[in-house]
């Protein structure tokens, strides 16, 4: 996007619907080129898990055989398009575990007067591929939350919780974060 710049001069530059549709045309294409250039981004930090403080605020919510689920929420706000990623962010809780949890996406429209679980998505056992402890690791879960097409006004509910039926599965999740135009 160029921009062709209007030398203005007081008293010489006349304020013509020519000069005043010349600089609606920039703000236009400046908002376009925004809206198609750049990314924007929430993130929601886990919350409800088992373990103590200091290791919530460094590790994340912990995901054990004894219980806790990490639950994440978000309001897509009025700008929000369509969802181009999403991932939960986490850290590995046992060295050289293969590690799956069950991932459960709920959402509904807040102005709608939808139920929160109007939509949801659920995969279990997911892999999410940790196998070094403490490393902080990223795990895409888009594909739980473009099915319906959430739309702004929406609340998004991501739990992620311990799964029975895995071997070795102990994680600490941080959070979630959502990219979307």
């Amino acid at each position: 996007m160029a921009y062709t710049k209007v030398n203005w001069v007081a008293g010489v530059t006349p304020l013509s619907e020519a000069n005043m549709d010349h600089l609606e045309t920039q703000y236009d294409e400046a908002i376009s080129y925004v809206d198609a250039n750049v990314t924007r981004e929430i993130y929601a930090m886990a919350h409800n898990g088992v373990g103590n403080e200091v290791d919530m605020a460094v590790r994340g919510v912990a995901i054990t055989a004894v219980g806790g689920d990490a639950f994440m929420r978000l309001l897509l706000p009025a700008d929000f398009s369509t969802i181009t990623a999403a991932e939960v962010i986490f850290m590995s809780g046992a060295t050289g575990a293969d590690m799956h949890c069950d991932i459960i996406t709920y959402w509904g429209s807040k102005d709608g007067g939808e139920n929160y679980n109007v939509h949801t998505e659920v995969e279990n056992a997911r892999d999410i591929g940790a196998t070094v402890l403490n490393q902080y690791l990223s795990h895409s879960i888009t594909d739980l939350l473009d099915v319906a097409a959430p739309a702004a006004g929406d609340v998004i509910v991501i739990r992620i919780a311990y799964d029975a039926t895995a071997v070795a599965t102990n994680v600490n999740v941080s959070g979630v974060r959502l990219k979307y135009t």
